[in-house]
């Protein structure tokens, strides 16, 4: 119960340095995997790759990946979420949040 009304608290936050670092680990690295699946420029570059060589190191690299961009996104959300937050206090931050800061971690709402 405690922990549902956490998370409900911290959903309903507006806070970038909050609620950023949470959206960035959990969304990154699901949309830089759907990204890698969609790209077919590099096809014929793995095509000559052993299949044993894949099997093996496919189940250790893939949960590894999935750890590092789960951090990245974390980190870079915190720290971008602490300058959003600093941007808004002192005036140069914009209300608009667009839908590439969830996707980019390190961007900020800095107004241009």
């Amino acid at each position: 119960m405690r922990t549902a009304l956490l998370l409900a608290m911290v959903g309903g936050l507006s806070s970038c340095t909050v609620v950023k670092p949470l959206a960035c680990a959990l969304v990154y690295p699901v949309h830089e995997f759907g990204k890698r699946l969609k790209s077919t420029s590099d096809e014929d570059r793995h095509n000559d790759l052993p299949t044993a060589g894949i099997l093996v190191a496919a189940p250790v690299l893939i949960p590894l990946n999935y750890v590092y961009y789960t951090l990245y996104g974390a980190v870079g959300g915190l720290v971008s979420g602490v300058v959003s937050d600093l941007n808004m206090v002192t005036g140069h931050g914009s209300l608009r949040t667009s839908r590439d800061a969830i996707f980019q971690p390190l961007k900020t709402n800095a107004v241009k």
